[in-house]
């Protein structure tokens, strides 16, 4: 049972024909020419497992997109350019009887290798703890996700409570808001150590 669409495109491209009719993609972060292999993919192994499997399931469109974006993101060349940028930059310090933790996490694509690094002050800007670690990664999103696991566990094991957890990286809370199936146990221990620490 099949609609024939030859009258309905006439000359338009027929990328263009399913963007107007099926507009599913709410970010301005990729294209539908991105997206379109993530679901040719998921409807050729949907037919499979429906074929195979003897059953009626639909394709969840919502997760290609998200796989489409998480290869995006992690794939796509920095748009920054190296033009230096002087920026005043003041420490905040938390509230009283507050610790403050800034972390960060570095990656280097040459040897898959990443670093995390994080200090913990007082409210008086006071040095309380400070670390360095060295981790095999694949990517920058991977490094900034093993340094906030370090942060967790920093926190946790040293007993620094309360503490602010101050870090750059929007794209680990992103990760941590939405559903990234590349570092999900990652992603799920870092979520399994916020609950634990707080």
């Amino acid at each position: 049972m099949g609609v024939s669409l030859n009258n309905q495109m006439e000359n338009e491209h027929w990328l263009d024909f399913l963007r107007k009719r099926n507009p599913k993609i709410t970010t301005n972060l990729i294209t539908l020419e991105e997206v379109f292999p993530f679901a040719i993919w998921a409807i050729w192994r949907n037919r499979n497992e429906n074929n195979v499997n003897n059953t009626n399931n639909h394709i969840n469109t919502t997760k290609v997109v998200h796989q489409a974006l998480e290869y995006h993101l992690l794939t796509s060349k920095s748009t920054t350019n190296n033009i230096p940028i002087k920026l005043k930059v003041k420490w905040q310090p938390p509230p009283r009887n507050w610790y403050k933790l800034n972390f960060d996490g570095a990656f280097n694509k040459s040897c898959l290798h990443g670093g995390v690094i994080g200090i913990i002050r007082n409210n008086k800007g006071e040095w309380i703890l400070g670390y360095y670690e060295k981790y095999p990664t694949t990517s920058p999103i991977q490094a900034e996700l093993l340094a906030l696991r370090h942060v967790l566990q920093t926190i946790s094991k040293e007993n620094i409570f309360p503490c602010e957890v101050k870090t750059d990286a929007t794209e680990v809370i992103r990760f941590l808001e939405e559903d990234y199936p590349t570092y999900n146990d990652l992603i799920h221990e870092c979520m399994w150590l916020m609950e634990k620490t707080m």
